[in-house]
């Protein structure tokens, strides 16, 4: 059985004879969405907008077009339905790897667990757990589509039964379930999680912007990778790679930066150490806007800087402890997203005191 293939979803009449489903109550079809042939419109029903696959064409302006400039607000999928989908209406959203990573059109070989994210797409929703801070310095973990016992306990390097024990008996529902800090601080001591599984991204980028955010509600004014990365002086010495996009009152932020998580000192010695890498918790006041293809593709972004030390503890190698000021790391958004991104950055946020009323555990 010979079927032609329309990727824009237009149903092949008159040559096709194979009939593979008779039944015309199921009108749920290209993308899931329902077809609608009332009035021979012959639209897609999808969600924010309607949709032709005889044109390949939305009929109604893209809710989110001046997010994307460059391309008419009528296009489906930037005109390239083979890499891209809509499942929404709202903005393309690219294939992805193993890891759930968005390729944005890209045509690449991955592999290890530190494969980059590559381009952008719509906010990548393949996380498990979510790290969170509101503005009274409480902290949350929250479920996201991949979450489970299992991911918690890889995500923050944590034994199954104690993300067991965190997490409950009741089924886990994405955006639902929780963790409180007041949980985790009874068990490590900390409401904190460090981040052990770097291989996601978008998690990436989530936990260093909580990060960042529970240094300041704490007096820091540096925030030091081995604060927030579990298991730093095992980890091979390449980039953090952080990419995805941060919910900010309502609206999906375009966000991506790459920073060093150490260096190392003294060489091969046996004496030698790794030391960790500080990054101020607020973005430098100096913001430059440009054009460039920080997210895949050619755009009027705005570049942040954060100032980046190199933290020496106390060694046996003559190093003076303290912080010694390296360069800075450049956190990249849109434009058109960079002030409300700012105050996000620059909000104010409370210290919360936890108290520990059971034993813990150093995590």
């Amino acid at each position: 059985m010979i079927l032609d293939y329309y990727p824009f979803g237009l149903k092949h009449k008159g040559y096709n004879d194979v009939i593979v489903n008779a039944n015309v109550a199921l009108n749920w079809k290209f993308g899931g969405k329902e077809y609608q042939e009332e009035m021979d419109l012959s639209w897609y029903d999808i969600t924010a907008r309607n949709y032709d696959p005889a044109l390949g064409r939305w009929m109604n302006l893209d809710p989110l077009a001046e997010q994307m400039r460059r391309h008419s607000p009528y296009n489906y999928g930037f005109d390239n339905p083979i890499y891209f989908m809509d499942p929404d209406g709202l903005a393309p959203e690219g294939v992805t790897d193993s890891y759930g990573n968005g390729l944005e059109g890209a045509s690449v070989t991955l592999s290890g667990d530190y494969s980059r994210f590559l381009g952008g797409g719509k906010r990548n929703k393949n996380v498990a757990w979510t790290a969170s801070i509101d503005d009274n310095g409480m902290t949350t973990y929250t479920a996201g589509e991949l979450a489970s016992v299992d991911s918690f306990a890889e995500q923050y390097g944590i034994d199954k039964s104690q993300a067991s024990q965190l997490i409950g008996d009741d089924p886990i529902v994405p955006g639902v379930t929780t963790v409180s800090g007041q949980d985790v601080f009874e068990m490590f001591g900390s409401e904190a999680l460090k981040l052990n599984d770097l291989s996601n991204s978008q998690q990436n980028l989530d936990h260093f912007m909580y990060a960042l955010a529970h240094a300041k509600s704490n007096g820091k004014s540096i925030l030091l990778t081995s604060d927030f990365i579990k298991g730093l002086s095992q980890r091979p010495n390449i980039p953090f790679t952080a990419d995805g996009y941060i919910d900010i009152s309502g609206e999906s932020v375009r966000v991506n930066f790459e920073l060093m998580l150490y260096s190392h000192v003294g060489g091969y010695k046996s004496n030698s150490f790794n030391a960790p890498y500080g990054y101020t918790v607020e973005t430098s006041k100096n913001i430059l806007h440009s054009e460039g293809t920080a997210f895949g593709k050619r755009a009027k972004t705005s570049k942040y800087k954060l100032d980046a030390f190199i933290y020496y503890p106390k060694n046996n190698l003559g190093y003076k402890q303290g912080l010694v000021h390296q360069s800075y790391v450049v956190i990249n958004t849109y434009y058109s997203q960079y002030k409300i991104f700012e105050r996000y950055v620059e909000r104010k946020v409370s210290s919360y005191y936890y108290i520990n009323t059971k034993s813990s555990i150093k995590n």
